[in-house]
């Protein structure tokens, strides 16, 4: 739960939630509309996940259309992912890894360019190693618990450090 505060900043900002219709977008979304925020949910789902977001079925791996989507937002919920079990990401590794390389590149140079305030990334457990306590800040020793999907975490977790300290 956020701070009534930080709620407070967020009325009338407009926000875009990018996999707006999965398990952590879901309530982000309902979040920042809670906020009296101006929310768009980007998806390939075509889902409404709340009727007072704007519902955008686009494919992030299109960088135009990442510069449409984020052109005016002040804020940028990157949650999106692709959908698969850690079989499926085996079978085919290039299926996961590189479009998630994609969407992430894209999504923060838009968000740059277009002079968002602050962006938000979420990673995925599987981008750290097997343990059997997950700490809060945990190292990269060895490799991601899901291979190839996990890579692609981990480099955005990077990606947001370089375009952090810019």
């Amino acid at each position: 739960m956020l701070p009534d505060s930080d709620l407070q900043l967020l009325s009338g900002r407009r926000c875009l939630v990018t996999g707006g219709t999965g398990m952590i977008g879901r309530q982000a979304v309902r979040l920042l509309c809670d906020a009296g925020a101006r929310v768009r949910i980007v998806s390939l789902d075509r889902l409404t996940v709340d009727p007072r977001a704007e519902h955008v079925v686009a494919d992030l791996t299109d960088f135009p259309r990442c510069l449409d989507l984020a052109s005016g937002m002040d804020y940028v919920v990157h949650v999106a992912g692709i959908k698969g079990s850690v079989e499926v990401t085996k079978a085919k590794p290039a299926s996961f890894f590189v479009p998630l390389l994609q969407m992430n590149t894209n999504m923060l140079e838009a968000a740059r360019r277009c002079g968002v305030r602050r962006v938000v990334y979420t990673s995925s457990i599987g981008a750290y190693p097997p343990a059997e306590v997950f700490e809060e800040r945990m190292g990269m020793d060895g490799p991601p618990m899901d291979l190839f999907p996990g890579w692609a975490k981990r480099m955005a977790e990077l990606q947001v450090e370089a375009y952090r300290i810019q």
